[in-house]
């Protein structure tokens, strides 16, 4: 009875609303992937691109080895013009790091504020974490502050692996600290967008190393997430922290750094924990997810949600730690993207005698802000040809896009990306036969793919070697538009009929499964 109410809702929402009917694409200009930068110096390669968008305009940063055999950090923009094309400005590479040391791991935020779109990078160099900022003007020229690139902190110690979440003029960033005798996280932050920086601090409180920091922001509070080991070096556990900023720009970690998770039967080792923060109806929700063996001995994806109240403190609910992926085979490297009130994840996974797969699920928020992950929907988002490596997911609105690096039939590499829609009820389903192949590389292994997604218009960008076989960075772009081909990739339409349209499509899935 259940399944038929569905189904006929959906044929009474087809009959009510045609005028709403059509679900979206999302085309790559495969022919169209270009170089974004110009190193030509013998000997020298670029790679580990990252790219941010702030409405039209979108800037990747990459680490680049020159004449000079210095590693360094440079940057390019484009702006997507009023048909969601891009077109990036090869002949205005800038530099983002001085020649202090080598400089490597960047990454990038933009934000919007009165005065003018701020980029900010944060990177490794030497044995301290970096920071340069740049300021986009009217006509969409992005201009970084070389003589400014300086070290944000100064503690004692070699730091590694930074991150930032922007929000506005407000950054922070957080990164590896050792500080003997161990491994710590810290953090600092600035409300200038990167011209100013305050003194570092330690955010955690637990003994033993910490690594993989993570973190987000919303409005005036802060979100960390990280693994942490006891003494004994095993197992590592999940652990977050706070801060808020009051009034006056002053940003206030918490006292305590608390563990998330209760995996307790078994040693642990999630490599790379993900965090983000999305909004729910009684408040923003907090949504954490990792990697983690079960009592079986199987690598699983997991989840824990915090509430954020009125005050802005963070509470965690380690009774519901969820399970994200399904149990059939092992997931590793899981990322995660929001968009009001839905979470969707996406991770590699291997089962015994098949191809590694790229996997995806999604989570609503409930009334009370608790995080509900559809287990029972888990999709696949690439194919099973060959093996697909690497996901990354980004999304705007209802737009949700998925790239990865997959093997062809002559064993080399190559950019795939997948699209969806998501429902007005929050659903999200995949349909696997809609991946394509993003650029145009014959011959050379592709790698580390990025994406970012601003309205209708995706932009992403890899690493691929050239005609000398050394590294470069490449990007593409696809713009959304309706679909009016027969082979609906199992998008949905946006307006009324969208709760309608993804009941259905996930009734449909959940028979298949069956």
């Amino acid at each position: 009875m259940k399944k038929i109410s569905v189904y006929t809702a959906a044929l009474v929402a087809l009959i009510l609303f045609p005028s709403f009917i059509g679900a979206q694409s999302l085309t790559w200009n495969e022919t169209n992937a270009v170089r974004i930068e110009q190193n030509d110096s013998a000997g020298s390669f670029s790679f580990s691109p990252q790219i941010a968008i702030s409405g039209n305009k979108a800037v990747s940063v990459w680490q680049q080895k020159g004449r000079n055999g210095m590693l360094r950090i440079y940057s390019n923009y484009t702006t997507i013009d009023g048909t969601g094309a891009i077109a990036w400005d090869t002949t205005k590479v800038d530099t983002v790091s001085n020649d202090d040391a080598d400089a490597s791991e960047p990454q990038i935020a933009i934000s919007g504020d009165a005065a003018g779109d701020t980029v900010v990078a944060v990177w490794q160099q030497g044995s301290d974490i970096y920071s340069n900022y740049a300021i986009i003007d009217g006509v969409g020229a992005v201009t970084w502050n070389l003589d400014i690139a300086a070290p944000i902190e100064e503690v004692a110690g070699d730091a590694y692996y930074p991150q930032i979440a922007i929000s506005g003029n407000t950054v922070v960033a957080v990164w590896v600290q050792y500080a003997n005798p161990a491994y710590y996280i810290y953090s600092t932050y600035t409300t200038d967008g990167g011209r100013n920086w305050h003194s570092a601090e330690r955010i955690d409180n637990s003994g033993g190393n910490a690594y993989y920091p993570q973190i987000a922001i919303s409005g005036n509070t802060i979100v960390a997430i990280w693994i942490q080991y006891d003494w004994t070096n095993s197992p590592a556990y999940i652990y977050s922290n706070y801060a808020t900023i009051d009034g006056g720009g002053v940003l206030t970690w918490n006292d305590t750094a608390v563990r998330i998770e209760d995996n307790n039967n078994n040693a642990s080792d999630p490599p790379t924990p993900q965090i983000a923060i999305l909004g729910g109806t009684e408040g923003d929700t907090v949504v954490a997810v990792w990697e983690q063996y079960d009592s079986n001995g199987k690598r699983l994806i997991y989840s824990n949600y915090a509430i954020i109240d009125g005050a802005g403190a963070v509470v965690w609910d380690t009774t519901k730690v969820d399970t994200v992926s399904s149990a059939v085979g092992y997931a590793y490297r899981v990322q995660i993207a929001t968009s009001g009130n839905t979470a969707v994840a996406v991770w590699d996974q291997y089962v015994s005698g098949a191809n590694t797969r790229i996997y995806s699920n999604y989570s609503t928020i409930d009334g009370a802000g608790a995080v509900i992950w559809d287990t029972t929907t888990v999709d696949t988002v690439s194919d099973d040809v060959t093996n697909a490596y690497n996901s990354q997911i980004a999304i705007s609105g209802n737009n949700i896009v998925a790239v990865w690096r997959q093997s062809n039939e002559s064993s080399h590499y190559n950019i795939y990306s997948n699209y969806t829609t998501m429902g007005g009820d929050g659903a999200v389903a995949w349909d696997e036969t809609n991946a394509a192949r993003i650029e145009n590389n014959i011959g050379w292994d592709t790698d580390n793919p990025q994406i970012a997604i601003s309205g209708d218009t995706a932009v992403a960008v890899w690493e691929q070697p050239a005609t000398d076989n050394k590294d470069r960075v490449y990007s593409n772009y696809a713009v959304v538009a309706p679909d009016s081909s027969a082979n609906d990739n199992g998008s949905l339409p946006v307006g009324p009929l969208a709760a309608g349209i993804s009941a259905l499509l996930v009734w449909r899935k959940r028979r298949k499964q069956a």
